[in-house]
């Protein structure tokens, strides 16, 4: 069964009364109904859809949308291509847009923009030939590519943002954040390792075509400081002061993480303001981070997709929001899926719970209950990268769950397939943690 068939399709009013108006086989009569009652059944038409607009934006206004200030949007973009001043989209690692200097052993920086396969291929390549000009002149050298850390630090350091600012946790749509490798100097073959780098050069062999320079990340996430307002508020015991966040000098619009320190006793978040209780009646140059609501997307600098994690805003993801309730439906799995933006590349073909394997009573397990053997062959799963990795979860044995088994069908063959679906099973496994959620991916389409 078609699993979005609960779905009505709509009603294409002009193509059917063009068909009715085509069925009257009298000429005059044809005639007379497509000048006179046509035109009347079309007006009336219009007026009922507009009534039934009007009662569907007041029901759907009953629910207001809930953290949607909050969403994470990052894309990769050409240095000599990027404008600091753009006001919407700043680098993850503050002056990353200047130009290159060593960062330890590191000489370079090169993004992948190959599939699953060139990953894995060079978490195994060992080292690459190459040479480096230093001043005492050339020499040859062995290079080695390791994954750069400095992006990923910056996603776990977001998540303690919103764990202290006591706000829900989506999963970052990152899967670029973990395609930059470091080109790191492995070894100098008859030169001083001391002497400075002036240039260097590398063969990547058939790695080559999918590794490009002078690439950084980029997002809506800005560093800002603030100072407290003029007129603070004191508390009940008078020995603490209640600072509101100046939202207004930043822009409303925006969200906003505070970074705490050890001044600041507790922060909350209301609908409309942030509050700060500290000991301090005054303060200056605290940090924050402003969250740009939905930058533009469509900026000459950008030749790659942007990679986000808002949901498609919808009556029902409002309604589950807010009543926060989940419900474990084959529906609503489907619904959780088609929430979020696939670009065109993928489409959900089926849903399937199975068991994946039997283990043998351990009384230390909590989770063995009710685990029966395998009857379906057993698939060969995507090897995808948890985007979540800050986040322990030690009461849960992945090999004791059942497999929660997503299948989908390639419609464009692209690099950033394997980069959607590591964030949305990452996203799943958040939501529906009690299983292990795997994915399929049936090779297809025509490339772009």
């Amino acid at each position: 069964m078609d699993i979005r068939t609960i779905f009505e399709k709509p009603f294409d009013f002009e193509t059917y009364m063009e068909s009715r108006l085509l069925s009257i086989e009298d000429l005059e009569e044809r005639t007379f109904a497509r000048q006179y009652l046509a035109p009347a059944l079309a007006e009336i038409m219009r007026e009922s859809e507009q009534s039934y607009k009007r009662l569907e934006e007041r029901v759907y206004a009953e629910i207001p949308v809930t953290n949607d200030k909050h969403h994470i949007y990052m894309t990769v973009v050409q240095k000599d291509q990027y404008d600091i001043t753009n006001g919407a989209w700043f680098p993850l690692v503050i002056d990353d847009e200047k130009p290159w200097s060593n960062y330890e052993l590191a000489v370079d920086r090169v993004f992948c923009s190959g599939d699953s396969e060139i990953l894995d291929q060079i978490a195994e390549t060992g080292l690459f030939m190459g040479s480096v000009q230093t001043k005492l002149g050339a020499f040859p050298a062995k290079f080695r590519l390791t994954p750069t850390l400095q992006y990923k630090e910056q996603a776990e350091h977001l998540y303690r943002l919103f764990r202290a600012n006591g706000l829900p946790w989506t999963t970052l749509n990152c899967g670029y954040l973990l395609r930059f490798f470091d080109v790191q100097l492995a070894e100098i073959e008859g030169g001083n390792s001391e002497s400075e780098i002036v240039d260097y050069t590398v063969s990547f062999g058939s790695l080559e075509a999918h590794l490009l320079k002078n690439r950084i990340p980029v997002w809506n996430v800005q560093k800002i400081l603030y100072d407290s307002q003029q007129f603070t508020v004191p508390v009940i015991d008078s020995k603490h002061y209640e600072h509101i966040f100046p939202a207004d000098t930043f822009g409303t619009s925006h969200g906003y993480l505070l970074e705490s320190n050890e001044d600041m006793l507790s922060l909350r978040h209301t609908k409309e303001q942030i509050l700060i209780l500290t000991a301090l009646d005054t303060f200056k140059q605290w940090v924050a981070y402003q969250i740009v609501y939905k930058p533009p997307t469509k900026l000459s600098a950008f030749d790659l997709p942007v990679l986000h994690n808002a949901p498609k805003d919808s009556f029902v993801t409002r309604y589950m929001a807010h009543s926060e309730v989940q419900i474990n439906s084959k529906l609503e799995i489907t619904r959780q899926v088609e929430q979020y933006d696939f670009m065109g590349l993928l489409d959900l073909q089926d849903v399937t719970l199975i068991h994946d394997a039997v283990d043998p009573f351990d009384p230390t397990h909590m989770s063995l209950m009710n685990i029966a053997e395998n009857k379906i062959s057993d698939p060969t799963y995507l090897k995808l990268r948890h985007l979540n990795w800050f986040i322990q979860d030690d009461w849960r044995n992945p090999l004791e769950q059942k497999v929660l088994l997503f299948r989908f069908r390639s419609l464009t063959p692209h690099f950033l397939q394997y980069d959607l679906l590591c964030f949305l099973i990452s996203q799943l496994q958040r939501q529906f943690g009690e299983y292990r959620c795997e994915a399929v991916l049936e090779l297809g389409g025509e490339p772009l």
